[in-house]
């Protein structure tokens, strides 16, 4: 067999195939995988560990132009394509070829990359083709805003779901809500919370400025006493009180 072909199958068939698994993608330094005493065994540029697959440097640097050349050639395009958007989610012509074959674990794909890669719109673009139960996409939701919690193309996608499923369940709008106001609980400088739940409470008309009042009220008294040089003013509350502001 080729020698190529040969790497490729390996790595597919061992750490790539099955994803069903696998939660995140992780970036891992080379001097963790690779043996210093044991250089040539390219079988450790790979790692599957507590439901993350990590890649290094040096994976990417074998792997991605053997998938490359596979792709450019018509061969084993499922799988070639797969693999290069584990490692580089912004190749347009993977994503090409994954949109003309449409399988149903791309969904999967998609949630991994999506994560791994927070700016590739092809991702969130291509996911949008799926249908995906509310729970599920909140859990994907959740999941990459953990990762990246003011992603544009993460809110772009969660506002186009919303208003999508929307059409057959008319209290989603009011689960959303609810769902952001526990967010901007915890992230109270989040602008993109706030954007979104006032999106969505216009839609199904709940009263938000009771909460928006205490919630001003329980970080206004924590940050009382703030140095004045601190890089950062909490205490203006920028995000909260703009969306306060919008209410009134």
């Amino acid at each position: 067999m080729n020698p190529k072909i040969e790497t490729f199958t390996f790595y597919y068939q061992n750490y790539f195939k099955d994803i069903s698994k696998i939660e995140f993608i992780e970036h891992v330094p080379d001097e963790i995988l690779i043996d210093s005493n044991d250089k040539d065994n390219k079988t450790k540029l790979v790692k599957i560990e507590q439901s993350t697959l990590g890649i290094s440097v040096s994976a990417i640097a074998l792997l991605y132009p053997i998938c490359l050349e596979l792709v450019k050639n018509e061969q084993y395009e499922d799988q070639a394509s797969w693999m290069i958007l584990f490692l580089n989610g912004e190749n347009y012509t993977a994503w090409g070829i994954r949109q003309r074959l449409k399988k149903e674990e791309d969904l999967k794909l998609t949630e991994l990359i999506c994560i791994r890669f927070p700016g590739s719109s092809c991702s969130f673009n291509y996911r949008q083709q799926f249908e995906s139960t509310y729970e599920n996409e909140t859990r994907f939701f959740l999941k990459a805003f953990q990762k990246k919690n003011r992603s544009y193309h993460l809110w772009t996608y969660r506002m186009k779901y919303i208003k999508k499923i929307s059409q057959e369940d008319n209290t989603i709008y009011e689960k959303e809500c609810n769902l952001m106001k526990n967010l901007a609980e915890k992230d109270v400088h989040n602008f993109s919370i706030f954007h979104h739940l006032m999106i969505c409470s216009r839609q199904c008309g709940m009263e938000l400025m009771k909460w928006a009042l205490e919630l001003r009220d329980s970080f206004s008294l924590m940050y009382q006493g703030q140095v004045k040089d601190c890089e950062i003013d909490f205490k203006a509350l920028q995000s909260l009180n703009q969306f306060i502001k919008h209410l009134q």
